[in-house]
């Protein structure tokens, strides 16, 4: 087990926090051309499981098979895919160190059974797995889950409004940077109606800042010629959380890069004007499935709960 205060020789990059500990069953192993990729399986749906590639040479556990229980440490990495003519982000888990996990750090019967919280089930994706058994859970009954912990900092690239289905404001994301290059930026999306207009006000490019969440993935829609938006079949991964705070420097970010300077001196000045610069209420691009705007109660952790869960502290 490791200890909260021993994570500052693993849990940085680029001297920002950001660390991932992931645990559930291992799915769909695959290498290709000396790059391993797979995925880790925390609940009966399998459009929702957590990405990880290993690289060329990356890191696999010994014996390593389909349907492995594993933990994974990790970090958090950005990319830019192509889709309909237009750049999005998506995220995943590179394994710095791979074992087997406890039992108390793999979900429960009725958790796995329950699924993603606030999914529509007739969109949910199975195939023959049945760790506990083929009994259904009315969901109604939230267990432990699998530990699915992320710790984030990093300075704010770009502030984007996200709005439900009805057009209503409930959320925000924003590009994480933790790097000069642009196309590594990490997705967040915080996702908490009450507080997103008071969010979206107070955020603004450059500022430094903490994230305690999970990584996830949403579905990416496309549009035909007839103007009907669907499904794509295709999947991109993001950090969520419920809150953002302010990141301490020495604990959360130990030194600001030289790159940062750019940004605070166009913006840093300004911080009404930045804001308005930097937040734009999107339309398609903006807008979140019922699934992601459902708030899990289960999610609402601090720091501590959450490295707790993940089977960090005693």
């Amino acid at each position: 087990m490791i200890e909260m205060q021993d994570s500052a020789s693993y849990a940085f990059e680029a001297g920002m926090k950001n660390i991932a500990y992931i645990t559930g069953y291992a799915r769909k192993i695959a290498d290709a051309e000396g790059v391993k990729r797979y995925y880790i399986q925390q609940h009966n749906d399998m459009s929702r499981m957590v990405p990880v590639e290993a690289g060329k040479n990356g890191l696999v556990q010994r014996h390593f098979s389909d349907r492995l229980e594993t933990k994974v440490y990790g970090r958090i990495r950005g990319r830019v895919i192509e889709h309909q003519g237009e750049k999005i982000h998506d995220a995943y888990v590179i394994p710095i160190a791979i074992t087997r996990p406890s039992i108390l750090e793999m979900p429960e019967e009725q958790v796995w059974n329950a699924g993603v919280y606030g999914r529509d089930r007739s969109k949910v994706e199975q195939d023959d797995f049945r760790p506990y058994g083929s009994s259904e859970s009315s969901g109604k009954t939230r267990g432990r889950g699998a530990a699915n912990t992320v710790l984030l900092a990093g300075i704010i690239n770009k502030v984007t409004a996200l709005t439900n289905s009805e057009g209503l404001l409930s959320g925000v994301e924003i590009e994480l940077r933790q790097h000069e290059k642009l196309e590594t930026v990490i997705p967040v999306r915080m996702m908490k109606a009450s507080i997103a207009g008071a969010m979206q006000k107070q955020l603004r490019m450059g500022m430094p800042v903490s994230i305690v969440g999970s990584l996830r993935m949403r579905d990416l829609k496309e549009t035909s010629p007839d103007g009907v938006i669907s499904n794509s079949g295709k999947r991109v991964g993001y950090v969520w959380c419920n809150n953002i705070q302010t990141a301490s420097q020495g604990v959360d970010i130990r030194s600001i890069p030289t790159w940062v300077s750019a940004i605070l001196e166009r913006y840093g000045k300004m911080p009404s004007a930045a804001a308005n610069m930097a937040v734009s209420v999107a339309g398609a691009a903006g807008t979140v499935d019922e699934e992601e705007a459902t708030f899990d109660p289960d999610d609402a952790r601090t720091e501590e709960e959450a490295l707790r869960a993940a089977g960090l502290l005693v």
